[in-house]
């Protein structure tokens, strides 16, 4: 999800893969699909972002990308930390106990 909402237009992982029509939309989220050096990120801090959320999970879960998990909140907290009144990049309602209503949201 990271890469197609901070990719440039074009560049995204699910523009190329969504116009071929053999695709299935359970595949269009596979790694094996996304080609790395084809993406424009917006901004550099984007790219660093990704970059360094990437290292944490191959240094937890191995280079096998298959073991990985679609999301790990403790690692993306670290990779995209910085000092945004408790607010994650890309995470803008983590900690906000007031986020669609619920008590002791995890990530919105």
């Amino acid at each position: 999800m990271w890469k197609q909402s901070h990719c440039r237009k074009g560049s995204k992982p699910l523009d190329k893969d969504l116009s071929s029509s053999s695709l299935h939309v359970s595949d269009a989220d596979s790694e094996e699909n996304i080609e790395e050096e084809n993406l424009v990120w917006v901004d550099e801090r984007a790219n660093e972002t990704w970059v360094k959320y990437d290292g944490y999970l191959v240094e937890k879960y191995g280079d096998e990308r298959s073991n990985h998990p679609k999301f790990d909140e403790v690692l993306w907290s670290g990779a995209a930390a910085g000092n945004n009144k408790r607010k994650v990049y890309g995470l803008s309602c983590v900690n906000d106990s007031n986020a669609h209503g619920r008590q002791n949201p995890e990530v919105c």
